[in-house]
């Protein structure tokens, strides 16, 4: 019960985000439309040269597109899933990755807090794997190394980063993943970017239910690096709650 009034809460406060978002568009797309330019007046809105009804019914017909389009731009993604998750780091956008992982993701948005359970390759004695458990609450993360089974506690100095589409966001493009040749062998996805007070982001959600696909971020600080998230097999909610409870080795 507690999870779901926070999820309404989270859907409230977005929802008049999206609201004043609108607002602030629609006002100044009636500035541009109707407002008299060349004048000291500028800023006034007139109507005293609306000249038909036709040129009312123009005006408000692009009103009505603008509030369309901002309805398309912004969406709100599930706060709960799991599914398989492919990711990269690297120092920034255009360098060769200097860790690549894949694994199980659960995440969780109502509690800041998601788990990632790499996939092992017991062939490879090149490299470590591990599962990651980040509390954001709780400002604390655990790594478990899944090959010698040692838990490392450490504190988490980065804020929380939300796998959803920002208030602030730009629609960038909006593309067919498959082939829109062959029926139902495709999702349409729209693609977003902007910036957040610690780096750029860019990702690719579905137009229906808002479901991530891909979400890389270019953050500047306080340690700056780029990362990828690609996710895979998505599934909304979380199926077993106790994934957020730390390993026991790490207890």
């Amino acid at each position: 019960m507690e999870i779901d009034n926070l999820c309404n809460h989270q859907k409230e406060i977005h929802s008049l985000s999206v609201l004043l978002h609108k607002m602030r568009l629609l006002e100044a797309m009636v500035k541009f439309l109707i407002c008299l330019p060349g004048t000291e007046h500028d800023h006034v809105i007139r109507t005293d040269n609306w000249s038909t009804e036709r040129d009312m019914e123009a005006i408000i017909l692009v009103l009505l597109v603008g509030l369309a389009a901002s309805q398309e731009q912004i969406c709100i993604s599930p706060p709960q899933w799991e599914g398989l998750l492919f990711e990269f780091y690297s120092t920034d956008e255009s360098s060769a990755p200097t860790t690549v992982r894949i694994g199980k993701e659960s995440y969780d948005a109502t509690k800041l807090r998601r788990r990632f359970a790499e996939e092992v390759d017991m062939s490879r004695t090149d490299r470590e794997y591990y599962d990651e458990l980040f509390l954001h609450e709780e400002g604390v993360g655990y790594r478990l190394n899944l090959k010698t089974r040692e838990c490392e506690k450490f504190p988490l100095h980065e804020p929380w980063r939300p796998v959803e589409v920002p208030v602030n966001t730009t629609l960038e493009n909006t593309f067919y993943l498959g082939s829109v040749d062959a029926a139902n062998n495709y999702v349409k996805m729209n693609a977003y970017h902007g910036y957040t007070d610690r780096g750029y982001y860019r990702g690719s959600w579905t137009t229906e239910d808002c479901i991530p696909y891909i979400h890389s971020y270019l953050a500047t600080e306080p340690t700056p690096h780029y990362h990828r998230m690609t996710m895979m097999d998505i599934t909304l909610g979380i199926s077993d709650p106790d994934v957020f409870i730390p390993p026991r080795e790490c207890m």
